[in-house]
């Protein structure tokens, strides 16, 4: 069945899409990184995303496809699949040629609901608040890796400048929709 078959499911959040990508970050290693992958518009990063099942699952955040025919998010994938190659910059810094890795820590509940009162859900899980290091606008879909192991998907942050000290990034806590992930699944 080659790649099998592709369903782009939808993550939960919001976009601020107006500046670019991971800031200050370091390459990652190569190879480090086998589960992200990235959705392309001819040769233009349209957004990240994780394999999700060894059957080629691939989740994305939910604004990613907001502009695309939604009868097209069913695809068959011959060798198309392109991994993530790189992350960007703020718009005025140049886009790295290599994707960028950050270690952020974990911020607490409490800290994050004090950076973004009444928007914190138990849907979400917050890292990072570290200056000028951060997830951006337009990282959509990408990681959050404890361990080798998912926990969140980049959703939304800082309405200002990314990489504010004191300001983490939110990420979709992925556990709250491993029912609802399977469930898709099993049904397609």
């Amino acid at each position: 069945m080659g790649l099998g078959t592709f369903l782009l499911l939808c993550a939960l959040g919001l976009s601020r899409a107006d500046r670019e990508k991971i800031f200050h970050g370091v390459e990652c290693v190569p190879h480090s990184q086998p589960w992200q992958v990235g959705l392309f518009s001819g040769s233009s990063l349209h957004c990240g995303g994780v394999l999700i099942h060894p059957r080629y699952w691939v989740r994305l955040g939910e604004h990613s496809l907001g502009r695309l025919d939604w009868t097209e998010q069913f695809q068959r994938s011959g060798l198309s699949v392109t991994h993530l190659g790189y992350q960007g910059a703020l718009q005025s810094h140049p886009f790295p040629d290599r994707h960028q890795c950050l270690n952020p820590s974990a911020v607490s509940t409490d800290a994050c609901q004090a950076a973004f009162p009444g928007r914190i859900t138990a849907n979400t899980v917050c890292a990072g608040g570290v200056a000028g290091k951060d997830g951006c606008r337009r990282d959509s879909g990408g990681l959050l890796v404890c361990g080798g192991v998912l926990q969140g998907l980049v959703s939304w942050g800082s309405v200002g400048p990314c990489g504010q000290k004191g300001i983490p990034g939110v990420y979709t806590f992925v556990c709250k929709y491993v029912d609802w992930i399977r469930m898709i699944m099993r049904n397609n």
